[in-house]
């Protein structure tokens, strides 16, 4: 099997299980409450406010123009942006928990890639759609299977239309 072609699915992984430990923290059965100054287990974003069911985090020893926060309303993440070490900034938006909109811009704040995510009422991830060269085109849909989240297919875009590359483990000529 061709690994560029598993290669966002990786990347995916890797902001899932990311946003896992996020939700998973904040959703921690303690025998305290989620208290001002506390933090997100593994980073360096507190507590700093709650406001309603708002829980906002930030990293207040940044010296970044924008420092990295989190925003949770209750348990469910709705948004996290992160400055990386390669000086853009990423964001994920959360719908119901789940990680509906991931974008990196630059420091000019140039976009550089965008997914959108679709799940279905269970959370299991049905399509991702992918603006690899932030062109403001997507040019990348990825099909998964609804019992394991496994990738079904991928089509590219190519003359406005979807042409598949991949499906369930051969690629396509």
């Amino acid at each position: 099997m061709n690994t560029d072609l598993r290669m966002p699915a990786v990347v995916w992984l890797v902001v899932g299980v990311a946003l896992c430990s996020f939700v998973g923290c904040v959703q921690s059965k303690s025998s305290r409450a989620i208290l001002k100054g506390d933090f997100i287990n593994g980073t360096k974003l507190q507590l700093v406010t709650k406001k309603g069911p708002l829980l906002i985090y930030m990293d207040t020893t940044s010296t970044n123009k924008i420092p990295d926060y989190a925003i949770f309303e209750g348990n469910c993440l709705v948004v996290i942006k992160e400055n990386s070490p390669s000086n853009t900034i990423q964001s994920t938006y959360g719908e119901e928990g789940f990680s509906v909109l991931d974008s990196e811009r630059d420091h000019d704040g140039n976009l550089l890639h965008l997914n959108v995510n679709y799940q279905d009422r269970c959370g299991q991830r049905m399509c991702s759609y992918s603006d690899r060269n932030g062109s403001g085109i997507f040019d990348r849909w990825y099909q998964f299977n609804g019992t394991n989240n496994g990738l079904d297919e991928v089509l590219i875009m190519t003359n406005f239309s979807w042409v598949p590359i991949y499906k369930k483990g051969v690629r396509l000529p």
